[in-house]
């Protein structure tokens, strides 16, 4: 029997050419993705340069510029100074990237980011109650819960399908590292600053989870006694865009636009490669193509989707068609609210 479901997923470009049995190859892998639920994810972000001063004042524009279709986790210490001179691009090779993530890699674990991480979704110890308030965990599952999850939330005794969803968001933390770097350039041009991403996740699943919950919920300083694992997963090696000099208005590019291109680069690499930082939601209305998404996605006017349709093939393998692409219209819906007026309590 055809198991038939369509679904939209973010479209974001990609560099290259995929020829026919890479891409029954992408499509079947992009089934499995797209099984997975989307939900929205969380970041934390930590930042390096290279002691100029031109890419300390990208860091520090990049530092209040916010990506809203993620919850943020921020990190208290986070801006670090990475000496590792690039005079030129030649000087971009393999071991200098290797460089450069080993030393992201030790700050990550010196900093222990992964306790940091769980102590923004478990900010505070309750003695009274025994253990971390849920405050974070709630609103979140909230703000995140579609019409079904509040539904069954409101038919059960307790708010434990809204607790089952912030559990779940806490298994899509992210973390991001960035290194802002400059290269001279002798064109007139001024110099050019280039990025590099790592992207790390936070490990919540099963076996942690367990173990946090058996051994160190109850306990106040739970959080510093327990492993929370924080795994590389994908980099971005290079990004570049000039800084401009020129006293020409249309040719004058300032450190906030620098910082804005850097990130957005990052960002759509990422998305390619991260299932989920892509928007995926099911299709509900046709003609035109409606989905229960918006503003708490972050969504833009003509940004893009494909439109997929999963179905089973003939060895009842789940694999995803692409259908379409739809453009978003001046319809974009205020979903930013949490469902606060709806009471969870045990009546």
């Amino acid at each position: 029997m055809k198991k038939t479901f369509f679904i939209l997923s973010l479209l974001v470009l990609s560099v290259g050419t995929i020829f026919a049995q890479e891409e029954a190859a992408l499509l079947t892998a992009r089934g499995n993705e797209l099984h997975r639920e989307y939900l929205r994810p969380s970041l934390s972000r930590i930042f390096f340069h290279d002691g100029s001063n031109l890419a300390q004042r990208i860091v520090a524009e990049m530092k209040v510029q916010v990506d809203n279709k993620f919850n943020q986790n921020p990190l208290e210490d986070d801006v670090f100074s990475l000496p590792i001179t690039i005079k030129e691009s030649k000087d971009l090779t393999k071991e200098k990237f290797a460089e450069v993530r080993a030393v992201v890699d030790k700050t990550i674990k010196e900093h222990n980011y992964g306790a940091d991480i769980m102590r923004t979704w478990f900010p505070r110890f309750d003695a009274s109650e025994g253990g971390y308030t849920c405050d974070v965990l709630m609103e979140r599952g909230n703000f995140a819960a579609t019409d079904n999850d509040v539904l069954r939330a409101k038919s059960s005794a307790r708010s434990s399908t809204l607790n089952e969803l912030g559990e779940q968001l806490i298994d899509r933390s992210y973390l991001v590292a960035y290194f802002v770097y400059t290269i001279p350039q002798n064109d007139g041009r001024g110099p050019k600053a280039q990025v590099m991403a790592f992207a790390y996740k936070l490990d919540f699943g099963p076996e942690v989870m367990t173990t946090f919950y058996e051994q160190y919920f109850d306990k106040e300083n739970g959080i510093s006694q327990c492993t929370f694992p924080v795994k590389f997963i994908a980099e971005v090696l290079k990004g570049n865009f000039f800084v401009s000099a020129s006293v020409r208005p249309n040719e004058i590019t300032t450190v906030t636009d620098c910082a804005s291109e850097l990130l957005s680069f990052a960002s759509v690499s990422l998305v390619n490669k991260i299932s989920d930082f892509e928007i995926k939601t099911p299709v509900v209305k046709t003609g035109p193509v409606q989905a229960k998404i918006g503003t708490k996605e972050n969504l833009q006017l003509d940004q893009r989707f494909y439109v997929m349709e999963l179905s089973l093939n003939k060895e009842g393998k789940e694999v995803a068609k692409r259908r379409g692409a739809v453009r978003v219209d001046y319809h974009i819906t205020d979903n930013n609210l949490n469902i606060k007026e709806l009471n969870y309590r045990k009546e």
